[in-house]
């Protein structure tokens, strides 16, 4: 409900006398100021007598009032309205900010969630790629990760036979000491023996690859 102030009907801190008017800024000064020109015009005409002419103006006087009192409500009910226009204006505006925000969230999550599948895809094809299987089983001979096992498992020969080679040669520096020495092929050493455990006949078997 709009609120009427004695302010919005007359201004009586600018209201003026001048030849007997009263002027002011209110919408009730604005309304006595045309009745009284039309009652004086009225007057001066003879159309309204000196004993009607105060019935005639506290009439007027009310209707003004009247009037004036429910043009001030109506501008104020006028005011209220584009207020709460706007508001709702700008809470419409936020509910469509609010859901294109929405929007954009869900197209996000849609593009992270694609950017997932085609990672897991790729993945699969990077890991058949690099196994040759599509299932969890060791991977293929021929694969990546296969020939990869095959190349750790011939480096390892490799370490192997290199130790093995190594243990040889000292055994054959010993063997030729011995003979240059003593002259004969057998000593109470097994590995230097030609025959028996560890012998040296089986030590070479031992070092060459397979």
């Amino acid at each position: 409900m709009p609120t009427i102030t004695n302010a919005t009907l007359t201004q009586g801190s600018s209201l003026t006398v001048t030849n007997n008017v009263v002027t002011g800024t209110g919408a009730f000064d604005d309304l006595m100021e045309a009745v009284n020109i039309h009652l004086e015009a009225q007057f001066n005409l003879g159309r309204i007598t000196g004993s009607d002419y105060a019935t005639v103006y506290l009439g007027a006087m009310q209707s003004a009032l009247q009037q004036s009192v429910a043009f001030v409500m109506g501008l104020e009910k006028t005011n209220a309205d584009v207020i709460l226009t706007t508001k709702q204006g700008l809470k419409v505006d936020a509910d469509k900010l609010l859901v294109d925000a929405q929007e954009l969230l869900i197209d996000a999550q849609e593009l992270k969630t694609d950017a997932e599948t085609s990672l897991i895809n790729q993945k699969e094809i990077t890991e058949f790629g690099q196994t040759q299987k599509t299932s969890k089983i060791a991977p293929h001979a021929d694969s990546i990760l296969g020939k990869q096992a095959n190349l750790y498992s011939e480096q390892a020969k490799g370490f192997k036979w290199n130790a093995d080679q190594k243990y040889l040669k000292t055994l054959l520096d010993a063997w030729a000491i011995n003979i240059s020495t003593a002259g004969v092929a057998s000593t109470n050493i097994t590995a230097l023996n030609a025959t028996g455990t560890g012998n040296m006949n089986t030590q070479i078997t031992n070092a060459e690859p397979t």
